[in-house]
């Protein structure tokens, strides 16, 4: 499986993304694995899917750009994802970081992530069926904190639950509607806002649903 997903690293290089760590996460996750049936023979293909319950995964390179603009590996304890959907990112974060935690809203995304990642042996990532605006009630020193959806803002739990160093990306969208990628940085308390690229995301809801 890592063979072929070589061929997406390769793809993502020829782009904008550059880490060679994040790249080489690429080549150790098998997307197809992470796709319905109907579309494992386009997990080469930069776009978005559908994974059912009106939620899609990311184009890859999206995807690698989030990474990119936290990956710090100097702080790669703890990573938190906001919206884990079926697993990709949470596969990905895991090639990085030594312990993850993906909060997703929606129960029966939530328990196929978490199966689909136990079977391809990602043992250092943690599924939580729950809101994902709340983060971790119980959680905290995040080193990263990605959110795969869009909001006007990064809702507060989350940046409290950053390390002291934490970074945290998530989609924003303006008054104008158009949605960017948005890195907060914590440094000796404070906190940096910085606007990257443009994209488009489904929104961030509240609570959870039991389907």
């Amino acid at each position: 499986m890592a063979a072929l997903s070589r061929g997406l690293a390769r793809m993502l290089g020829e782009t904008s993304i550059s880490d060679e760590e994040i790249l080489d996460a690429f080549a150790q996750v098998p997307r197809q694995e992470f796709l319905d049936d109907s579309l494992k023979s386009r997990w080469l293909d930069n776009m978005a899917f559908p994974i059912g319950h009106a939620q899609t995964t990311s184009q890859p390179e999206v995807m690698a750009r989030m990474l990119e603009l936290v990956w710090n590996r100097k702080h790669s304890r703890q990573a938190l994802e906001v919206g884990a959907g079926c697993g990709y990112m949470a596969a990905l974060l895991a090639r990085l970081y030594k312990q993850v935690v993906a909060v997703e809203r929606i129960r029966a995304l939530a328990v196929a992530a978490d199966h689909r990642l136990k079977t391809l042996g990602y043992n250092n990532v943690r599924i939580v069926h729950g809101d994902g605006k709340l983060g971790i009630p119980d959680g905290s020193g995040f080193d990263a904190i990605i959110v795969s959806a869009a909001a006007t803002q990064a809702p507060e739990p989350l940046l409290a639950q950053l390390s002291g160093r934490g970074r945290l990306v998530i989609p924003e969208k303006s008054g104008a509607g158009a949605e960017h990628l948005v890195l907060y940085r914590k440094n000796a308390g404070k906190i940096t806002r910085s606007e990257h690229d443009r994209v488009s995301f489904v929104p961030l809801l509240s609570g959870k649903e039991s389907r």
